[in-house]
């Protein structure tokens, strides 16, 4: 990291204590998943520079080969760019929220987002338990649990 990457951070952090969301990205059978926690733009863009830096190479993490991706922060409207969903190539984006929740997430901009991307969006809060399954054969099938 320079060091102008070092206090870019810690002032998103300042503004926001999502930006220390834990995340996890899995790849199994070559089908990739990130869970992206409640982290804000600022930290999609983060992880965006510092795949282009290399940083991850070491790790076998290959970001741009992630085609499911659990929405942050519950769709909020900070949160789940476009630029971070092309540069992903998201197939499919699943939003975990309640239905009719005060904060009206999933918001119209990440929806849109997800459309503009042209991935496939699905909501807990209308269709209930969203399960994703991995074959074998390295295919993967969403189903829901009501």
């Amino acid at each position: 990291y320079s060091q102008n990457a070092n206090e870019e951070y810690a002032e998103s952090v300042k503004k926001d204590d999502n930006a220390l969301s834990s995340m996890l990205w899995l790849d199994y059978k070559g089908v990739s998943a990130l869970f992206t926690g409640d982290a804000p733009l600022a930290t999609e863009d983060i992880l965006m520079r510092d795949a282009a830096l290399g940083l991850f190479e070491n790790s076998g993490v290959t970001l741009t080969s992630t085609e499911i991706l659990k929405v942050s922060h519950h769709g909020s409207e900070y949160s789940t760019g476009l630029a971070f969903l092309q540069y992903l190539q998201v197939e499919t984006a699943v939003v975990s929220c309640g239905a009719q929740n005060l904060y009206g997430h999933p918001s119209k901009e990440v929806q849109n987002r997800i459309a503009q991307a042209g991935a496939s969006l699905y909501r807990t809060d209308t269709q209930g338990t969203v399960m994703i399954t991995v074959q074998k054969s390295g295919e993967y099938a969403v189903d829901f649990i009501k």
